[in-house]
């Protein structure tokens, strides 16, 4: 699976924090090009869990992420979805889009979850 870059954050001493659907990379920049530093696993516990797991009138699952840098080396990292849900097999109604969504607050120094929030659902659209 190929990563798709969702956010980047540019921090102190000429590094970016580069946000993808799959890690967390931290680059550096030396001779006019960035490398990579330090990649980290996007944790289990950060993502969002697809209702279309569990229920079957569940789909179109999309999981996002984007992040804050703060100045104090802590990084928020805001984990959501969205997901519609399909009314049976009626045709008349169209699906319900759903979003859910979660904060977690990480210390860039060891890359430890400091802490974070329950994942909170919202109606999009009804």
């Amino acid at each position: 699976m190929d990563a798709n870059i969702l956010d980047i954050n540019e921090i102190l001493n000429n590094r970016l924090i580069i946000v993808n659907n799959i890690n967390i990379l931290i680059l550096k920049k030396e001779n006019l090009e960035y490398i990579i530093i330090n990649e980290y696993s996007i944790n289990n516990n950060w993502k969002i869990i697809s209702m279309s797991e569990t229920y079957r009138y569940y789909g179109d699952f999309r999981q996002y992420f984007s992040s804050f840098v703060f100045p104090n080396d802590k990084l928020l990292l805001n984990s959501f979805s969205t997901e519609l849900r399909y009314n049976g097999w009626c045709c008349i109604h169209p699906p319900t889009e759903y979003s859910n969504s979660k904060i977690i607050f990480i210390d860039l120094k060891s890359f430890e979850e400091i802490s974070s929030i329950e994942t909170f659902k919202m109606i999009l659209n009804i």
